[in-house]
């Protein structure tokens, strides 16, 4: 297993699996003074109650500017504070990478939120962050959203260790469906890629041969996820984010990173490389989140695609 520069002088882990090159990391929103406050409270709450959370890097993207400038004094000083090896990075030089100088955006109330930055934090987060050389060289990396909270409870296990013991490629405590608003023609693009790719005989969905395309589009919960980051860098998947990218969808019709990786690794992995960490810990993002089922009753005509059982940590 490849190690990091970082990874001298670490805690000893207690099995041959420590993924010692692996890190947590975010995407704050730095000019929203409220958001930032309640990721250093939420990583606060992580430090406390996860042991593990001190053996690994976290690293927390954002944008430059004053406010950039201001949270770094912040980090450093929650650092000092709970031992959290914490990090800024500025990614203001690749965050706006292949975003259009405006997007026509529906101006709904409900719908503010979809506006340009939320479609390129979706981006970012779909394949962006893979492109980093922070995240390039690493083996693991976990995301959390700023407004997560990730408490441990007694006997709760290091999510790195767990993934390579398992040889996983993909953890999740979560699947459910995106709204059709900002999911059309998702599941047919999704279809249409996997007739020219071979198939996964282990596959954990199977798309509909021609669906409609108002199909309900099935995601991973991706606010927290853990990822294999050479299994996302291998050139089919950095292949099917290029096919993505080059639709234009995610700034068009504001394509979500959860539903595309739900269709990456619906292309890509089979059910025993993915890893569900429902239960393992107390997770919130507006509310608790523990839903390992990946079949889903989709009632629309033509949308019906089989899943698999959930996979199960190991003891």
């Amino acid at each position: 297993m490849r190690r990091s520069k970082w990874a001298v002088g670490l805690l000893l882990c207690a099995t041959p699996a420590c993924a010692t090159d692996a890190a947590v990391a975010l995407l704050a929103d730095v000019r929203n003074p409220t958001t930032a406050d309640a990721m250093l409270r939420n990583l606060a709450t992580f430090a406390r109650t996860c042991d593990w959370a001190r053996r690994y890097d976290v690293i927390v993207f954002h944008e430059g500017g004053a406010a950039g400038d201001a949270l770094r004094p912040r980090l450093e000083a929650l650092g000092n504070r709970t031992g959290l090896r914490l990090r800024a990075r500025d990614i203001s030089d690749v965050f706006a990478t292949h975003a259009p100088a405006t997007t026509d955006w529906p101006r709904r109330r409900r719908l503010r939120t979809f506006g340009i930055g939320y479609r390129r934090m979706c981006r970012f987060w779909f394949s962006g962050v893979f492109e980093l050389a922070d995240v390039r060289r690493l083996s693991y990396l976990m995301r959390l959203d700023t407004d997560s909270e990730l408490r441990c409870r007694p006997g709760s296990r290091d999510p790195f260790e767990l993934m390579a013991r398992q040889r996983a490629v993909y953890g999740y405590v979560a699947v459910k469906t995106d709204h059709p608003m900002v999911a059309r023609n998702l599941t047919a693009f999704g279809a249409a890629y996997a007739r020219g790719v071979p198939q996964i005989e282990d596959a954990f969905y199977r798309f509909p041969p021609h669906p409609p395309t108002s199909c309900p589009t099935p995601m991973f919960y991706t606010n927290f996820e853990v990822m294999d980051v050479p299994w996302f860098q291998q050139p089919r998947a950095a292949a099917f984010a290029r096919a993505v990218d080059a639709t234009g969808q995610i700034f068009g019709n504001r394509w979500g990173d959860a539903p595309l990786r739900w269709l990456t690794l619906a292309l890509f992995a089979s059910r025993t490389q993915l890893l569900c960490f429902g239960g393992e810990y107390d997770y919130r993002h507006r509310g608790p989140q523990d839903h390992c089922g990946l079949s889903f009753n989709l009632t629309v005509p033509g949308c019906q695609a089989g899943g698999g059982g959930a996979p199960v940590l190991p003891p």
